[in-house]
């Protein structure tokens, strides 16, 4: 015959501060952080700088590798075309980042000196780093100096840095104890006294 068996529940606000702990724990073994979110950031600031990001096996050929080792890093596959206003779109999309501003205005001023005809193919190698080879379409042969390469190639590195990043910020923003207890309180979770669920 069923049994009613009545238990005291806590919210993760009422718990100790030990329990709160395993709460948190658990929280923690079932929860990803929302990679399509962090994509869909990605591929919107890449197209106002001009970068067009592959798709491969309809995903975005955007990766990376975070976990706390020297090889961290990450990486992308596309292409880069000079893109009028992208300086202005950036400032105005992202105000406070410096990095993207400083992305922007790298690739404005080499393009300047280009006479705004660079374009680039960018492949991703081992997650972590980036291959770039840089044409310039206003000259007839297709040659681009040595230096407009490697304006364009650091500009693309500089940007593959803010990729890793946005994932580690993102990461450390979901997992931070106040986010957490946000997740909590909004789900009306409910804990036994040691933070176990119910």
């Amino acid at each position: 015959m069923p049994q009613t068996i009545e238990k005291i529940a806590f919210t993760y606000a009422e718990l100790t501060g030990r329990a709160q702990e395993r709460a948190r724990d658990w929280w923690l073994q079932g929860h990803e952080i929302d990679i399509e979110w962090i994509k869909d950031h990605i591929a919107e600031a890449a197209t106002m700088l001009g970068i067009e990001i592959e798709t491969q096996n309809k995903r975005r050929a955007i990766y990376w590798r975070a976990g706390h080792c020297q090889s961290d890093g990450a990486s992308f596959s596309g292409h880069y075309y000079y893109r009028k206003g992208a300086l202005a779109a950036i400032v105005k999309e992202y105000p406070t980042d410096k990095a993207l501003h400083d992305i922007a205005r790298g690739l404005q001023e080499a393009q300047r000196k280009a006479f705004y005809g660079l374009s680039a193919r960018i492949e991703s190698r081992r997650d972590t780093s980036v291959s770039v080879s840089v044409t310039n379409d206003r000259n007839r042969y297709g040659d681009s100096s040595r230096e407009q390469e490697e304006e364009i190639a650091e500009a693309m590195r500089d940007f593959a840095h803010w990729i890793y990043r946005l994932v580690l910020d993102t990461y450390d923003h979901e997992t931070s104890e106040e986010s957490i207890a946000d997740c909590m309180a909004a789900n009306e979770y409910l804990f036994d006294e040691n933070g176990r669920i119910v």
